[in-house]
């Protein structure tokens, strides 16, 4: 029983390593994309808007030198 106590140990002791290397990662990456995400859909609503009003035909205004 014992000889296979210290290599599942050390496999576990692995996989926690791996497990909360990713979970820091993760917790360091997501709020910078977070951001990245908000910061990509206001700049895709601009251009999107952008479009829109560039696509209007401008108001007529009446002469005023009359």
């Amino acid at each position: 029983m014992w000889e296979y106590f210290g290599p599942d140990l050390a496999l576990d002791f692995i996989k926690g390593l791996v497990a909360g290397g990713a979970s820091l990662a993760f917790q360091a990456l997501a709020p910078r994309t977070f951001r990245a995400l908000k910061r990509l859909r206001a700049h895709w609503s601009a251009r999107k808007s952008a479009r829109y009003w560039l696509a209007r035909k401008p108001a007529r205004k009446s002469d005023r030198s009359k």
